[in-house]
């Protein structure tokens, strides 16, 4: 995997962002915590996520096994058996100031190459780019307001928030990067 350090660019600030963690997490855990009070999730705890990694791919650090024959794990040490659909949540943050506030990314992205095993590439996608209005609230118009910028329906796509990414405000963001069809609107 590439350094993600790498492509990340600073927005003229003079801290760089930071990726501090990549998981891979089952595709098909993609789902919302309950919401028992009407705004705040709670973190589902079984959220299959692939942590086995093989040491023998020492050119790679870590190297997880991921896919079908692999198997995940929930947030209580459950298996969940592997599937090939894999997302990949990364934990990124910028500061405006050094020792400001963390904020979240200007923009995210990806790019898969062939490794230790040959396979196709996929060229460098941008996930999510932050810029002008990237939630299009159709309750207002398709229009980006403070109120779609907290609707859980729509920023849920860009952010993981359960029991191994927590999300939160200030602290922590945990970017789905795959959750993307490379349009810049969040939907």
């Amino acid at each position: 995997m590439d350094d993600p350090l790498d492509h990340l660019v600073s927005i003229g600030d003079v801290s760089a962002p930071v990726v501090s963690k990549i998981a891979f997490r089952l595709g098909g855990d993609d789902t919302s915590g309950k919401y028992p009070d009407g705004k705040t999730e709670s973190r589902s705890p079984d959220h299959g996520y692939f942590t086995d990694t093989d040491v023998s791919l020492s050119s790679y650090s870590p190297a997880y096994v991921l896919g079908e024959e692999a198997i995940a794990y929930d947030f209580l040490g459950n298996f969940k058996p592997g599937s090939s659909a894999i997302d990949i949540v990364a934990e990124a943050t910028d500061r405006v100031k050094a020792g400001g506030w963390l904020v979240g990314v200007k923009s995210i992205g990806f790019e898969v190459l062939p490794g230790y095993y040959s396979g196709s590439t996929i060229g460098e996608l941008t996930s999510f780019d932050f810029t002008g209005e990237f939630t299009q609230d159709p309750v207002n118009g398709n229009k980006q307001t403070y109120s779609s910028l907290s609707n859980r329906n729509l920023v849920r796509t860009v952010y993981e928030n359960d029991a191994q990414s927590p999300s939160q405000d200030s602290t922590q963001y945990f970017h789905t990067v795959t959750n993307t069809d490379e349009d810049g609107i969040v939907e």
